[in-house]
């Protein structure tokens, strides 16, 4: 069973769901944040289920969205397709349909679709953080969040 992923809030508290009956607990996560590990949970309904605890400063929202994106070098553009894997108000993290080598610190433009009513174009030039493979971690420019994808991060 995948480990269900359990945000952290500033003060160090996270709600947890239970995945068999919806029950919701508040806990005081402080001592697993160190370990990245899961940690299985039991609900007082008896199911047992793991979950790993994440401390963000934005909510990381898992989606699978088809995109292009553009890798700038000097001379030229390396242009090829890939898979939009989790967006936040500050970055994005997308998986590539090929292999690109990009290292930190290289811009992207980026261009995908929303799933939402508006089928919203988002276009955007994100700064590489980290690459592990063909996934690769970006951020927004400082507090330049596009409008549309701030309210489809709304829960």
């Amino acid at each position: 069973m995948q480990p269900q992923k359990i945000y952290v809030n500033e003060r160090e508290e996270a709600t947890i769901v239970c995945s068999s009956c919806g029950k919701r607990k508040k806990v005081n996560a402080q001592q697993y944040l160190a370990s990245f590990k899961p940690v299985n949970v039991k609900c007082s309904c008896g199911f047992v289920f793991p979950v790993t605890f994440e401390k963000r400063k934005h909510y990381r929202k898992s989606v699978r969205i088809p995109g292009a994106y553009a890798l700038l070098l000097p001379d030229r553009e390396q242009k090829g397709n890939m898979t939009v894997k989790d967006l936040s108000r500050t970055g994005i993290a997308f998986e590539l349909n090929e292999d690109m080598p990009m290292r930190a610190g290289q811009l992207v433009r980026v261009r995908f679709v929303l799933d939402d009513a508006d089928k919203t174009e988002i276009t955007k030039l994100v700064e590489v953080r980290n690459v592990d493979g063909r996934r690769i971690g970006a951020s927004f420019p400082e507090g330049e969040c596009p409008k549309a994808l701030a309210f489809y991060l709304m829960p």
